[in-house]
């Protein structure tokens, strides 16, 4: 099984190739998304700088998926609207979130700092 590309600013696009390897041990948050949503559109430059501001931490992984292009992943994990965000350790979905309840920039990364803050208990 491939590894996964290299992160560009600390963002891994993953494939049906690479998915299940990377997501079997560790935290990861992972986007779900499809190219032509609109709530996808607007969330990706807030996910990018996500990424870019966890890019040297070695406790999470910061990553997405195309579901147009991977089906069969995001069937796995029951997707069934865009964008979808879940907090995947070891493999194993724990937490699903979605970026419509944060309509704006700050009120969504402050949304993904208390989730992660909860899910760490720090």
């Amino acid at each position: 099984m491939p590894s996964p590309p290299e992160a560009v600013n600390g963002l891994l696009e993953l494939t049906e190739d690479t998915f299940e390897k990377h997501v079997s041990s560790g935290h990861h948050f992972v986007k779900f998304y499809a190219p032509w949503c609109g709530h996808c559109q607007k969330l990706a430059p807030t996910w990018d700088e996500l990424a870019n501001s966890l890019r040297n931490d070695d406790v999470v992984s910061i990553s997405k998926i195309d579901c147009t292009q991977h089906r069969s992943i995001c069937g796995q994990f029951d997707i069934k609207g865009y964008p979808t965000l879940l907090w995947i350790e070891d493999g194993k979905k724990v937490l699903i979130e979605l970026s419509i309840f944060f309509p704006t920039k700050n009120s969504y990364l402050q949304g993904s700092a208390y989730y992660l803050k909860k899910i760490w208990k720090i």
